[in-house]
């Protein structure tokens, strides 16, 4: 998951690097989803299907 949003935010930097407001609204996006990570708290199936959820958002996004 990690990669998949680094990659991501890699692509974005490349293809406009002064587009600020993708950027921000890539990191708004993912704080968002921290957010919702964090509320299965010791749930580990919860914790599971949201990582994969997001992984899942991410990668469907790298071009």
């Amino acid at each position: 998951m990690t990669d998949a949003y680094t990659i991501q935010l890699q692509q974005q930097q490349e293809i406009d690097p002064a587009d600020k407001a993708a950027l921000a609204g890539m990191k708004a996006a993912q704080r968002d989803w921290l957010k919702k990570r964090n509320q299965c708290q010791t749930d580990a199936a919860c914790l599971t299907k949201s990582m994969q959820q997001r992984t899942f958002e991410l990668v469907s996004k790298i071009q």
